[in-house]
């Protein structure tokens, strides 16, 4: 028996279906972009606090950190970076991991400065780099500090970034037969760098807050922080961001409401503002302030949870003012005990685009015309959606999806003109409308594998150009993970992506496929210690993320995690 089942995890771990692991019932479509490196954080001795609300937990919506509330969890694998797949003992002070792969580099660093029960005080430090022609380097220092008080939690976080990378580029001139495919006839590299193809950039963020705990009729959590993002030499953006939470619990019943305070501030190094003059663009920056408010009412039963809300958002910036409001309405209700739910919502949200923001999605664009375009807003006025979860035995979950989603002013990245490329990106923006449906399916024997599919379709309608650029009309996902034994563990991670688009000058150009296929195993020498090795984009696809910037062909990462 313990034979064969090897032999069936050997083989589902040499599936080429492309895909990755992506819990969420129903995400919104994905935004294809450069692939961000999580290590796993189960060896980690804390992560950083978050405010929370003790037994609320409504439906996984997520809006990711883009210009548009679009959840990104999936990112293609860009530069070959590693993220280490496999969890780690809990370590008794700290954790430390390493890897080195032929162009990677990988540090993982944390320790707890304190043993007391009541205080968690951590620090942490990490690094991802990729060298080479494709260089993208980013490292990290933290702090964490959680103390526990007789009904309160109290907390703060201080953390430091760095990214160093440079631009590069294969730029390919083409002809279009008339069907909206590009065909290729050159190419044209870009090897020679200048000073301004590498940059520099660096991330403050400090938070500080506290929550009630857990079992309290009422709840409640206040955090206030910082964050600076500096663009080399251009500008310095300063983000203060305050939250704070309040509801009461009546048996069943909640009754309260959420604020969030935004502000954007700049300060200018640059103010001639000359690239952004040569593009046609306002080169007046503005500070942005917004204000969220949404009172709820939710029902927790045990067969039934209701959360209803009204997002209220006011913007204000010099000359104008708005008032916008947005649904947050979701529901799950379980038709019968076991094996059927249905859930459905309208949600909605106000965004004001942010430097820091768009610059983690696409770090080739122009710098001063991304800041000066730090006005645009999107408005996200329903996010509608409807599915059943079936779990037909016990081991397997099923869930099927539909989206609407409608934006006005979503935003796209446009390169330029392939025959005088600069390798860099402008934004540029109109309204849209996206029509999503999809299944997800979720297996898992025991201890021994876990299996995650997903796939879905997504139909986009862009009122003032003819596609929803670098965004896929239709993703599969799939993610295995097995423990042939209990000193042995394997992965496989795999992602495809069809019918995306770029923007070239004005012209419309069709990107290849995206096949992203990645395997890994890890070996416990014993508790403490063990090795891993990592096998990305075995099949050696240089697909474009953005135009003009492939992804890294075959590479590898191996390395050692150690607990102490």
């Amino acid at each position: 028996m313990k034979k064969t089942i090897n032999i069936l995890l050997i083989s589902l771990l040499s599936l080429s279906l492309p895909a990755q692991t992506d819990s969420l019932i129903h995400r919104s479509v994905t935004v294809e972009r450069e692939f961000q490196p999580v290590i796993e954080s189960a060896g980690k001795i804390n992560v950083t606090p978050r405010a929370y609300e003790p037994e609320i937990e409504t439906l996984p919506i997520r809006y990711s950190q883009y210009t548009t509330p679009l959840n990104t969890d999936f990112n293609v694998n860009r530069l070959g970076y590693s993220s280490v797949k496999f969890g780690q003992p809990r370590p008794m002070h700290g954790f430390l991991q390493g890897g080195i792969g032929h162009t990677n580099t990988l540090f993982n660093f944390n320790y707890q400065l304190t043993e007391k029960k009541d205080i968690i005080f951590d620090i942490n430090a990490n690094h991802l780099g990729q060298w080479g022609r494709k260089t993208l380097s980013r490292s990290e220092l933290g702090i964490n500090f959680s103390k526990l008080l007789t009904n309160t939690n109290f907390y703060f976080g201080v953390d430091g970034r760095n990214r160093y990378f440079t631009r590069y580029g294969k730029y390919f001139s083409y002809t279009d037969p008339g069907k909206g495919k590009g065909v290729f006839e050159g190419l044209r590299r870009y090897s020679d760098f200048q000073p301004q193809d590498k940059a520099t950039q660096w991330e403050v963020d400090t938070k500080i807050g506290f929550r009630s705990l857990p079992n309290q009729d009422v709840r409640y959590y206040a955090q206030t922080g910082y964050e600076a993002f500096v663009i080399g030499n251009v500008a310095t953006e300063h983000q203060i961001n305050t939250q704070a939470m309040l509801n009461w619990k009546l048996g069943d019943h909640y009754v309260g409401g959420k604020l969030l305070v935004q502000n954007r501030l700049y300060s200018l190094e640059k103010p001639d503002w000359t690239v952004a003059k040569a593009h046609g663009n306002d080169t007046v920056v503005r500070d942005n302030h917004v204000i969220k408010i949404e009172p709820f009412y939710e029902y927790q039963g045990k067969r039934f949870r209701i959360h209803a809300g009204v997002n209220i958002d006011f913007a204000v910036r010099t000359g104008s003012k708005v008032c916008l409001p947005s649904p947050n309405v979701d529901f799950e209700a379980q038709l019968t005990k076991d094996w059927l739910a249905f859930y459905g919502g309208a949600v909605g949200d106000y965004i004001v685009s942010s430097v820091k923001e768009n610059y983690q999605f696409n770090y080739y664009l122009y710098p001063e015309l991304e800041l000066t375009n730090a006005t645009q807003r999107t408005y996200m006025p329903v996010d509608a959606f409807l599915g059943f979860k079936i779990r037909p035995q016990a081991n397997l979950l099923i869930d099927i999806y539909a989206h609407y989603i409608n934006f006005m002013y979503d935003i796209f990245y446009k390169a330029e003109s392939a025959s005088e490329p600069s390798g860099y990106f402008t934004l540029v923006g109109s309204n849209s409308q996206c029509w999503k449906v999809g299944g997800q399916a979720n297996y898992h024997y025991q201890d021994i594998v876990n299996i995650s599919l997903d796939g879905h379709y997504n139909k986009w309608i862009v009122k003032d150009y003819m596609y929803a650029y670098y965004r896929p009309s239709w993703e599969v996902t799939l993610r295995i993970d097995a423990k042939i034994n209990s000193k042995i563990s394997l992965y496989s991670d795999n992602y495809f992506a069809g019918g995306r688009y770029a923007l070239v000058g004005d012209e419309n150009i069709r990107l290849k496929p995206t096949i992203d296929l990645n395997i890994g195993a890890q070996y416990n020498i014993n508790k403490w210690l063990s090795c891993y090795l990592q096998l990305n984009n075995y099949l050696h696809r240089k697909h474009d993320i953005f135009y003009g910037y492939q992804a890294e062909g075959i590479n590898f990462i191996a390395g050692v995690s150690w607990t102490f």
